[in-house]
Parts: C-alpha cells; sequence; structure tokens
C-alpha cells in the first residue's frame, strides 16, 4: 500500500504516469527531477531557519535595548 501510494504520489508530480489500470510507467528522468524537488525544499528550509534566527536576534536586540532605556 506505502509503495502503491509513493507511486501515485509521484505520478501527481508528473514524475510518473498510469498506462494502465495500476500500472506507472516513470519519466526517464524521475529520480533527477525528484533530487531537484529536493534540493529547492532544502535551500527553502535553510533559507527560513536563517530568516527566523534573523528575526529571534532582532527581537533580543530590541529587548534589551527597551530595557536599557528602563533602567535610568
Amino acid at each position: 500500500r506505502a509503495l502503491r501510494a509513493r507511486a501515485r504520489e509521484l505520478a501527481g508530480m508528473r514524475l510518473a504516469a498510469e498506462t494502465k489500470r495500476g500500472v506507472l510507467t516513470f519519466e526517464p528522468d524521475w529520480q533527477d527531477r525528484l533530487k531537484a524537488m529536493e534540493l529547492h525544499l532544502d535551500i527553502r528550509k535553510r533559507l527560513l531557519e536563517q530568516q527566523r534566527l534573523q528575526r529571534e536576534a532582532q527581537e533580543r536586540s530590541r529587548a534589551r535595548s527597551a530595557g536599557k532605556g528602563l533602567e535610568r
């Protein structure tokens, strides 16, 4: 079942096509295209993580600045 579900998922991504009922034929370059998609997702995740860390650092900096203003 899991294998069929994964194959249908790949078909939904246009990496395979159903030629007969229950028979999928994979595109010749499906593995390369899948790797390219995964690489894109990895890059996107890293970018989002860097942005999150940058926002947190800015928030900490603002909080420290606001705290110093209250001490006067």
